[in-house]
Formats: C-alpha cells, structure tokens, sequence
C-alpha cells in the first residue's frame, strides 16, 4: 500500500547523494537525518491541515503560477519547489543558486513576517536568498484545488505529470484538498526582497 511513497524515500536519499555531493559522512548522515524526519510527518496517520496551512499553501502555489507566467522553465520551478514538509525554504533553485521563502499574508495580518526558524534565512549552500511576500483576501472565491487546476492548464503534460507526483510525494490527496475547499482566498499581489547578512 506504502509502496510508492517508499519509492519516493529511497529517491530522495539517492538524489541527495547524488546531486549534493556529500564531502562527508557526517554531512551525509545529516542530512539522512533531515530526510528521515520530513517522512516522518509526511506518514503520519492523520495530518490536521487547517486555515493557516491551505494560506500558506495557496502563497507556495501563488508563486509558482506567477513563475509560469513569467515564461520561467516549468520543470525548473516544479523542480524547485519544496511543500511545506521538504527543506528549510519554500523553492531551491540549485541551477542559478537562488532560494526563495515564501510568506502569505491575509488581508487583515500584520506585516510583520514571521519565520518558523532562523534556517530559513541562513544561506541554502551559498545561494542567494529572497523572501515572496503575498498579501491574499481571506474568504474570497479561489480554493487550493481552483489554483492547482489555474497551474494544470499553464503546463504541457509532461509537466503535468511532474506535478501530479509532486502532490502525491507531498501528501496532498484528493481528500486532504477537498477540505481545503473550505478555506478560499483571493490573489492580492506579491512583494519580493532580498535576504542580506549582517
């Protein structure tokens, strides 16, 4: 039943090690360990997803949508792109060496960001490091599911394909995002900024 989501694991692993390169053992077991916990939450019986994560989902898909409409490669973004459960940062794009948090706002938030820990505006292997803000108007007219079929009609089917494992590695089911057709929201706009050290 778990057979394809432990393909996903070993894949996962292989292509750390692989495309990263490990230098070290201690790196690799690391990173071994980081992996291993973002499966654990991904296979836990029963994951609670409420108003703040579908924001924070439809912000992560928000972006790739104005990514696609901007001509960037599709594989390149969907390749890039994390989920809430993989990696410290939303997108890694390791082609240019750029990384991207992404933070949803509802329309009566405060400005102020606020990031789940300082990881997230560490460097990514020396990339450099933008954080998307979008501003969206919570109770509106567009669920998760609506802007995911906006995505599907941008992208040629091979891409289409890329996607559709993406969701089921991230363990976003028809049933995880039919509740999410509670929680609607509206696109307002999205700011972007560069993260610099001290």
């Amino acid at each position: 039943e778990l057979r394809s989501e432990f393909l996903y694991l070993v894949g996962d692993l292989l292509d750390e090690a692989r495309y990263r390169g490990f230098l070290t053992a201690e790196k690799a077991l690391s990173r071994f360990a980081d992996l291993v916990g973002i499966w654990k939450l991904i296979f836990k019986e029963s994951r609670s997803i409420g108003r703040a994560e579908f924001q924070g989902l439809f912000g992560e898909l928000f972006f790739m949508k104005i990514l696609l409409s901007k001509g960037i490669d599709a594989y390149s973004v969907l390749d890039a792109w994390r989920s809430p459960f993989e990696g410290i940062v939303d997108y890694v794009f390791s082609s240019n060496g750029v990384s991207v948090e992404v933070k949803t706002l509802g329309d009566n938030e405060d400005t102020t960001i606020k990031v789940s820990s300082l990881e997230q505006l560490d460097d990514i292997d020396g990339a450099d490091l933008f954080l998307a803000v979008n501003r969206v108007q919570v109770g509106a007219v567009i669920s998760v599911r609506q802007l995911l079929d906006e995505i599907f009609a941008m992208l040629q089917p091979s891409s289409q394909e890329q996607l559709k494992d993406l969701l089921i590695r991230y363990r976003f089911t028809k049933d995880v995002l039919a509740v999410g057709e509670a929680y609607k929201f509206n696109e307002k706009g999205c700011s972007f900024y560069k993260v610099e050290g001290e």
